[in-house]
């Protein structure tokens, strides 16, 4: 992603990623790791950025997908306001949705907040990092 200091922006971000889903036995219906793969692999392969998915285990099963997906294709303006970051697609629609933002350590975070509990819990944490 680049941020220019005339507020436009270009992005072209991919997600590369690694998750484990945990599956407890009893959600697995007497099927066996094996199979839940199988299952897995032939529904959810070519979907979301899913390229792969194995399971392994003798009760419950850990399942791990590779993802590989385009995560922002898009180019416009941006704006600042405090510690929110705005960008707006050519297309005019708002891209993040207004993002709280920060720099540390060279990066860019691009952070969401839930408010919804006694006390604020970041949900989610977007680290850009300078090359």
């Amino acid at each position: 992603m680049s941020l220019r200091a005339d507020q436009t922006y270009t992005a072209a971000l991919t997600m590369d990623a690694t998750a484990v889903v945990n599956v407890p036995s009893s959600c697995l219906s007497g099927q066996s790791c094996a199979t839940v793969s199988v299952l897995l692999q032939s529904a959810l392969v070519g979907q979301m950025g899913i390229q792969s998915v194995s399971c392994t285990g003798s009760g419950s099963c850990a399942c791990t997908f590779k993802i590989n997906s385009d995560f922002e294709n898009s180019s416009g303006t941006y704006t600042t306001a405090g510690t929110v970051l705005d960008l707006y697609a050519t297309a005019g629609t708002v891209t993040t949705g207004g993002s709280d933002y920060c720099v540390q350590d060279g990066s860019l975070h691009l952070v969401t907040v839930d408010l919804t509990m006694p006390m604020a819990v970041v949900s989610s944490d977007l680290m850009l990092r300078k090359q």
